[in-house]
């Protein structure tokens, strides 16, 4: 039911227009560059000049996955200039990679040359169009005047979530709701302003072009049917706005996010075949490096530098986990949270630890098929029997196999396991829910991310 007239967009359509400019101002910065080098050419400009250099064509399909890695597309980042500043920077330098591996861009340059005028004509119009994004985000003509219809704790939720945004997709008015105690009370900053009966009175006075259903439809929406609304619901707002799905206990949402979505069998066969692929290749190349590891575990905490404990993976069903020794000898036995500062971490373990380098071994539980290269992390038995009596819906993590590395890690950074469950567990089924090969390569570039600048615990 989208059938605005005033000139705003939706997340979706202003991902979809990012993804659209930002495509176009590559492409022809690629274009304009290979035209360029065909100038210096003694027959002059020519379209079969391109012929040599039509791998460089492979960087207007990489772009996309690497503008996501770098969160461009974000909608909180897309709407901050310093972080879009930031991401541009980032996804700019790494399309730029395969450059020492492509033929020379320009035949009378050097590769210097090449990549430093390629980066200016990558960045700046880039940079130049996400300026004039930000700016046209902040007026009032492009956010859309929303109600949230119930002030329960999804509605509170997503009305916080939502004022976190500077500017907003919407501009939010107020809630409405069935409830007497409620009405005329302010809620998170905002005052409910009357019952569902009201809303196609409060849709016309207000000119309120969005609703945000917090509350069931057929109970909030008995009149409302016909206006020229957009209407969302707040799970799915959620969503994506935050890149989590929204757990709380006492809406009646929750029994829509169930996550044993099928998936064909070509794309569990893909990811399949990528798990075994990047760890056996992983595993070749970092053979030595475990050499070099092992050495220092053992001079810095002398005992055996690898050991194995018991976790939770697909199913339920407990398998032994292969890690570089962080801590002390025995001190995993202990069978208590690790927080940032533990005095059981070593000098070693720390770089281990923040570098997540510790997790390598767990290659060898990719290729037995324990694993997947990328999906929720798997916990000890112990924690999980904890977490699942304290947490709805906390067994729906154990649908898919654990990861390597996973969603919850690369947006939530260092969590507690106990404090943070239920953050993780939001991020995990939202991954779940919305796994894909290309989400999986998003989240490993977001990884190499957070290895390469020393973010992990």
């Amino acid at each position: 039911m989208m059938t605005q007239s005033k000139l705003t967009l939706g997340l979706k359509e202003r991902k979809r227009l990012l993804t659209t400019v930002d495509l176009m101002l590559v492409s022809g910065a690629l274009t304009l560059s290979l035209w360029l080098d065909t100038l210096s050419h003694a027959q002059g400009p020519s379209l079969d000049l391109f012929a040599p250099y039509w791998p460089w064509l492979l960087l207007i399909l990489l772009w996309p996955l690497l503008a996501h890695a770098a969160d461009l597309y974000d909608p909180k980042a897309s709407i901050n200039l310093s972080r879009s500043a930031l991401g541009l920077l980032e996804a700019t330098t790494l399309s730029l990679i395969p450059s020492l591996i492509l033929p020379p861009l320009f035949s009378a340059g050097s590769l210097f040359h090449s990549v430093a005028l390629l980066f200016i004509l990558f960045y700046f119009p880039l940079f130049s169009w996400r300026s004039l994004y930000v700016g046209l985000s902040r007026l009032a003509l492009f956010q859309r005047k929303a109600l949230i219809v119930g002030a329960n704790q999804s509605g509170r939720t997503i009305a916080r979530t939502i004022q976190g945004q500077v500017p907003s997709v919407y501009h939010l008015v107020g809630y409405v709701d069935d409830d007497p105690t409620k009405q005329g009370r302010v809620i998170e900053g905002l005052p409910v302003i009357g019952g569902s009966e009201e809303l196609p009175s409060l849709i016309r006075e207000r000119a309120i072009s969005a609703l945000i259903l917090a509350a069931s439809p057929a109970q909030s929406l008995p009149e409302s049917e016909g206006e020229s609304v957009e209407i969302v619901v707040v799970s799915d707002l959620y969503e994506e706005i935050s890149g989590r799905v929204l757990l709380e206990k006492d809406d009646s949402h929750l029994s829509e996010h169930s996550v044993n979505r099928k998936r064909s069998i070509w794309s569990a066969w893909l990811k399949r075949a990528l798990d075994i692929g990047l760890a056996g290749v992983g595993l070749l190349l970092t053979i030595p490096l475990f050499f070099i590891l092992g050495l220092a575990i053992f001079l810095d905490s002398p005992g055996y530098p690898f050991y194995s404990q018991e976790r939770v993976g697909k199913g339920g069903k407990i398998f032994q986990i292969i890690k570089l020794r962080s801590m002390t000898p025995g001190a995993e036995r202990e069978g208590r949270w690790t927080e940032r500062g533990d005095t059981r971490v070593t000098r070693v373990g720390r770089f281990l630890r923040l570098t997540r380098l510790d997790e390598l071994p767990q290659l060898i539980n990719v290729l037995r098929g324990e694993m997947s290269l990328v999906g929720p992390r798997p916990e000890r038995p112990e924690f999980v029997a904890q977490l699942r009596r304290e947490i709805p819906f906390y067994d729906n993590r154990h649908s898919v196999q654990p990861g390597l590395t996973g969603w919850a890690q690369v947006k939530l950074g260092y969590a507690h396991p106990l404090r943070d469950a239920l953050a993780k567990l939001e991020y995990d089924l939202y991954y779940i829910k919305r796994r894909s090969f290309g989400l999986d390569l998003i989240i490993l570039l977001k990884t190499i991310g957070v290895v390469l600048t020393l973010e992990g615990w």
